[in-house]
């Protein structure tokens, strides 16, 4: 696999201080010869000659005259964002989008699929191949000018074994992933990352509070779970498995059987709950949006009120232990519960606080439309195949 990237990158970048060229103007936007090898520390003649290079390999481009410092004035450089695709996949429960961005991350189009069936995941793996396919047809984007594809799974992933460990919705284990798509006599790379993974990392690209920071990204939805980025590199333990809170042991069930935490926080879970309290266990809520709606309007009714402090408390009492172990800058909730559940979260933010040694910035988000998987899949190609450090400024 590494090799296959290696000569992936080798299409594209002929030396390090290429890669290095491309860094400097994706993250500075524009720059002249003369301030490219002053920050590099390298020659202007070295400079110049891999400048001559990446521009008639159509990957920067002129872009006008900088100001004279009392000489001639120097000519401008910039990336042509449109030279390289990085496409990102995000698979989620019962429904996969798959985004291509240009190279500096402004999104070209995005085609979302749903399906009604738990799926293996080679069968899943092979429709998902094939709308990429059909989206660079119908985009008519070259294939040698896809830089990588990344993709967010809901499950941990082991690396450097590229297979997944365990999912608990489609039941996927030990499941070796593949590392590249074959477009014809071209192979383009693949870099499969834990969707909350993707998240914090997307996060500590898009969000100025969260650069160069140390971010737990909790996202509360059909299931539970925690991606953790640490200064722009995911934190992902021995065998893949940091962040997955939702498999935290948190009681015994009648029968003595371990319970975890994803089985009474979440979404299913509050679905569910709906058989234990009285006054709404007859409601047709026919679906589990409906149920959080419902939920979070009533939530001075004494059954909701329970649920309520008994989900906070145990949830809030996780982060905030990972936290006083951890120390991270800030912690953002993020999902369909976090949207819809106000009363609860507040509830939670309480717990975090009450349970950490010292109040921790925490932050809930509101935007479904922040693409924070795919941003995150986008940038996690970037590092992997350009060395670009996501935590730095842009």
């Amino acid at each position: 696999m590494e090799k296959l990237k290696e000569k992936h990158i080798s299409r594209f970048f002929s030396t390090m201080n290429q890669k290095k060229i491309l860094k400097e103007l994706f993250f500075k936007g524009s720059m002249s010869i003369t301030d490219i090898a002053r920050e590099l520390k390298i020659s202007t003649p070295a400079v110049s000659r891999n400048v001559s290079k990446l521009m008639k390999a159509g990957l920067i481009r002129k872009i006008g005259w900088g100001k004279s410092n009392g000489g001639r004035r120097p000519m401008l450089l910039s990336l042509e964002s449109n030279s390289r695709i990085i496409i990102a996949v995000q698979i989620s429960y019962m429904r996969v989008e798959i985004t291509a961005y240009n190279l500096i991350g402004d999104k070209i189009t995005t085609n979302v699929f749903s399906f009604s069936d738990i799926l293996p995941f080679e069968r899943l793996w092979k429709m998902i191949e094939e709308k990429i396919k059909r989206l660079v047809d119908t985009h008519k984007i070259s294939p040698d000018n896809i830089l990588g594809i990344g993709i967010g799974l809901p499950s941990p992933v082991i690396h450097p074994d590229n297979k997944i460990v365990f999912s608990r919705f489609y039941g996927w284990k030990e499941q070796p992933l593949p590392s590249f798509v074959e477009f014809g006599s071209t192979k383009v790379s693949t870099f499969f990352e834990n969707d909350a993974n993707l998240m914090a990392f997307g996060e500590n690209y898009l969000n100025p509070k969260a650069k160069n920071k140390i971010v737990f990204y909790i996202y509360f939805d059909v299931g539970i779970g925690m991606g953790i980025s640490i200064n722009g590199e995911i934190l992902s333990g021995a065998r893949g498995l940091a962040g997955e809170i939702g498999q935290i042991v948190v009681g015994l069930g009648e029968n003595g059987q371990k319970v975890s935490l994803e089985e009474v926080v979440s979404q299913r879970a509050l679905f569910n709950a709906k058989e234990r309290i009285p006054d709404i266990s007859s409601l047709s809520l026919e679906n589990e949006e409906e149920m959080l709606t419902y939920l979070n309007e009533n939530a001075d009714e004494p059954g909701i009120e329970g649920l309520f402090d008994d989900i906070a408390d145990k949830l809030g009492k996780i982060v905030g232990f990972i936290s006083n172990a951890i120390d991270p800058h800030i912690i953002i909730f993020d999902g369909s519960v976090v949207r819809t559940c106000k009363v609860l979260m507040n509830k939670v933010v309480d717990k975090i606080n009450f349970y950490s040694w010292k109040p921790t910035l925490v932050e809930l988000k509101s935007n479904r439309d922040e693409k924070l998987v795919t941003r995150g899949a986008y940038a996690i190609v970037l590092k992997n195949l350009l060395e670009f450090d996501i935590g730095e400024e842009r």
